[in-house]
């Protein structure tokens, strides 16, 4: 039997698209997602980064810059528009602490929408099994780490064990290259925050008129700063035992690793070395990363095929921790067909992201039909040129065309 599973990159929910979704009575996302719904419907299966916690209202919605929360009704639709899987694991899944997390897990199972990478206790199922048409398909995912520097929210003893991670929680594993900009903006920018973030002025706001003052330099982040042997210790301990119980219990392994500098358009020492040593193992059949939230090359690792980032499904273009030289309104869907349990071959499908400060975001599929080829051409068609020849190195020289899939190893 013919099936077909795609996966999408960051699903995030940030204050410009909570704030569009407010309407009596509660949040409506519908309009976010419709234009992409066709794309996705066509797949047996749809599995996503969740990257954002469902911790209720009482826990603050989110506005901050970097902490999450985002209302339950983002979560049904993502299920309408075929959406039934989704990891757990990365770096805002205890923005909301513990409580946070278990109830994000709650939420998803009363949505039925199936998940892995975080748990609510030690004895929790750990691997994502489903079937599909017969294919016994498992989802093993993981996180570099769960923002503690900034949320201090530290695993107690007795939950060590609640999310995947592939190193210790307090590792600093991204070193900033950020520029030094002393320039009058910044000076400004600088002098503004204080006195109205000490007025009670909302986050949100102040970021808002922040960007009247926003500079053209860029921070990246690499992650070339890691603890080889840490990283060995978490896989042997914890990864590969479930990467060999999905392995023993199923006929394709994915594994979906929350990993990566962000705004780096190349991966960094500590991606490239956690995927080959997954690789390595030869558990895995496939290797699709997320958290740079931008698109990254794909290439075969140890003869096992590897995208090490996919770049975003939901991410806010006027977020202001945005660089403004890089790409992140535009994101992957990789597909698999199968014939039976056997993979026949992969594909990509590009999406484009739009919003403005005062609409809502919509999220399309980019492709040649006439109903988006003029969106397209005007606006995304060198950022997706741009992102085609990453993706593709070996092709760099390759035309690039609009147009619904593109197969990975042409």
């Amino acid at each position: 039997m013919k099936t077909k599973i795609s996966l999408v990159g960051d699903i995030m929910c940030e204050p410009y698209l909570i704030r569009a979704a407010k309407e009596r009575g509660g949040y409506n996302f519908r309009n976010a997602f419709q234009d992409v719904s066709t794309l996705l419907k066509k797949s047996d299966l749809v599995i996503g980064n969740l990257e954002t916690p469902l911790a209720g209202e009482e826990a603050k919605y989110c506005e901050e810059l970097y902490s999450f929360n985002a209302p339950d009704e983002f979560a049904e639709a993502l299920k309408r528009i075929g959406i039934s899987f989704v990891s757990t694991a990365n770096n805002h899944c205890l923005d909301r602490g513990t409580k946070g997390l278990d109830r994000t897990l709650m939420i998803l199972d009363e949505k039925q929408i199936g998940h892995t990478g975080t748990y609510i206790n030690e004895y929790s199922e750990k691997i994502g099994c489903i079937e599909v048409n017969g294919l016994k398909v498992s989802v093993v995912s993981c996180t570099y780490g769960t923002n503690w520097s900034m949320n201090h929210a530290e695993l107690p003893e007795n939950r060590r064990g609640a999310i995947n991670l592939i190193q210790p929680q307090k590792a600093l594993s991204h070193t900033g290259t950020q520029k030094k900009d002393f320039s009058f903006k910044r000076l400004v920018k600088r002098t503004i925050s204080k006195p109205l973030r000490m007025a009670g002025m909302k986050e949100w706001k102040i970021e808002q008129l922040n960007k009247l003052f926003r500079t053209e330099v860029s921070p990246s982040f690499s992650d070339d700063s890691f603890d080889k042997q840490a990283i060995d210790e978490y896989f042997d301990c914890v990864l590969k035992k479930q990467l060999e119980e999905a392995r023993n219990n199923s006929d394709f392994v994915i594994l979906y690793p929350h990993v990566g500098g962000q705004f780096n358009n190349k991966p960094g020492e500590l991606t490239k070395y956690f995927i080959g040593k997954a690789t390595q193992s030869g558990l895995c059949d496939i290797v699709v990363a997320s958290h740079p939230h931008v698109v990254q090359k794909a290439e075969l690792v140890n003869g096992i095929p590897c995208f090490f980032s996919i770049g975003n499904f939901s991410m806010s273009p006027n977020s202001f921790y945005i660089p403004n030289d890089v790409d992140t309104d535009i994101g992957l869907v990789v597909h698999l067909y199968f014939d039976d349990s056997k993979l026949d071959k992969i594909t990509f499908s590009f999406l484009g992201i739009e919003e403005s400060p005062h609409s809502m975001m919509n999220v399309f599929h980019i492709t040649g039909e006439k109903k988006t080829i003029q969106r397209a051409m005007e606006i995304y068609w060198a950022k997706a040129e741009r992102a085609f020849k990453i993706v593709r190195e070996d092709a760099a020289e390759e035309r690039f065309v609009i147009q619904d899939e593109y197969t990975l190893n042409a």
